[in-house]
């Protein structure tokens, strides 16, 4: 059985905003959370690649290296996901 990486673990501001609601808050200046710094990808771009980079670190190191797919429960096995049927 081959795996290949599909982490969600993107390298580009586009890639950041591809497949996931982002989110960035500044939160002293707005603690309610009500404007999003995200929506600011040219001044903001910088930092959220930082957290992105922190965020794919986590990642790594909560997977583990190589990433083939050994963390994922064994294909047929009563680990898998299944429907439920009461």
């Amino acid at each position: 059985m081959t795996f290949t990486n599909h982490h969600n673990q993107p390298q580009t501001l586009e890639g950041i905003f591809a497949l996931n609601d982002v989110e960035l808050f500044d939160l002293e200046a707005d603690r309610d959370e009500l404007q999003n710094q995200a929506n600011k990808p040219k001044k903001n771009g910088d930092l959220l690649l930082a957290m992105n980079e922190k965020m794919n670190a986590l990642i790594d190191a909560e997977v583990g290296e190589p990433d083939d797919g050994r963390f994922l429960p064994v294909e047929n096995s009563n680990l898998t996901a299944g429907t439920f049927d009461p």
